[in-house]
């Protein structure tokens, strides 16, 4: 009887706990059609403090972190509302030279993801050959995290040479 009653306060508590529904995320940006070179602007809504990330999967297969990077590294979010970059930074994203579908991903996480918080990845892929089908590379960097302690978000956008606005 006594083991019962002390699985009792534990389930209380776990039932209690910040659920990963708790956090949200919510993804946007500035266009969906991009000529090579041009300007990305990204919105990231949370619905709580987080670690933000953000990363894009080229079409060519290579998975780049976007944020937090060389100019902004502290990547804590308090604000529900963000732009990255904001109109105040001197850097800028820009889409790629390799033409088709990129995938711009915002994972939320409670916790630091420390394999995204080395500065060679501000100037190298995370991974090479990645297929846009295939989220493998997203399993390897929450694997030590609780499911219910992350979130994540994406937006395809297109680069083209005959680029229209959408």
């Amino acid at each position: 009887m006594k083991r019962f009653l002390i699985l009792i306060p534990l389930l209380l508590f776990f039932s209690n706990s910040p659920s990963s529904n708790d956090m949200g995320i919510s993804l946007e940006t500035n266009y969906r059609n991009y000529k090579p070179g041009q300007s990305i602007k990204i919105n990231v809504k949370l619905k709580q403090a987080a670690y933000l990330y953000l990363l894009t999967l080229q079409s060519d297969g290579n998975l780049n972190l976007l944020y937090p990077n060389e100019d902004e590294q502290d990547n804590m979010i308090f604000n529900e509302e963000i732009k990255i970059p904001d109109d105040s930074k001197d850097y800028e994203f820009l889409a790629g030279d390799t033409l088709g579908r990129d995938t711009i991903i915002a994972i939320a996480s409670r916790n630091r993801i420390k394999k995204l918080h080395k500065a060679k990845y501000w100037v190298k892929p995370v991974y090479r050959g990645m297929s846009q089908n295939n989220s493998a590379w997203l399993k390897k960097i929450t694997k030590k995290l609780p499911p219910e302690q992350w979130v994540s978000a994406e937006v395809n956008i297109f680069i083209s040479n005959n680029c229209y606005r959408s």
